[in-house]
């Protein structure tokens, strides 16, 4: 119930575009391609897959999956970033998308968010965890990574940090 919540609050967020549009039937080839390599190394389940414009070109890609396992900060920012990096490259080398889209489409214009859940759906954490660096979710979205946590006694979404998407890569590429 809980993930069907927070997938219902981030489509009425961010919107989706229906696949019954060229320009949607490509980016369905490039989300396959990527859901394809992104499983080799993860287990995750799609939440959404969608995309929006202005009636001409394609302003915005969302994608959002859930994983069956515990985020922390450090763990969701290194998982999220190579996978994002991954279909922003596939987007972008897809020519045959490219006169639907702005060339190349900057990771602004991206909304990519990744789940923790466990057997009941999207972990939640009690109040006095809040600062635990666990967290329920992870998103991309304007050029910000957010991470967020699902407060069980209140049932609310409480953002715990947001960096610049280039901080986070920062981070990321130093511990390599």
């Amino acid at each position: 119930m809980k993930i069907l919540v927070a997938i219902m609050i981030t489509m009425l967020l961010f919107g989706c575009a229906p696949y019954n549009t060229p320009e949607g039937r490509l980016l369905d080839e490039v989300y396959s391609a990527h859901l394809k390599d992104l499983r080799k190394k993860h287990q995750f389940s799609v939440n959404m897959t969608g995309g929006g414009g202005n009636g001409e070109k394609l302003n915005s890609i969302d994608l959002g999956l859930s994983i069956k396992k515990t985020l922390t900060i450090d763990s969701a920012r290194r998982l999220v970033l190579p996978s994002f990096q991954d279909l922003m490259n596939k987007v972008n080398a897809f020519e045959e998308l490219h006169p639907y889209l702005e060339v190349p489409i900057g990771y602004d214009k991206y909304k990519y968010w990744i789940n923790s859940v466990d057997k009941n759906g999207i972990i939640e954490l009690s109040q006095d965890q809040l600062y635990s660096n666990q967290i329920s979710y992870v998103v991309l979205s304007r050029g910000e990574l957010c991470y967020n946590v699902f407060v069980k006694e209140t049932e609310k979404i409480v953002e715990i940090l947001c960096e610049p998407y280039e901080e986070a890569l920062k981070i990321v590429e130093n511990e390599s």
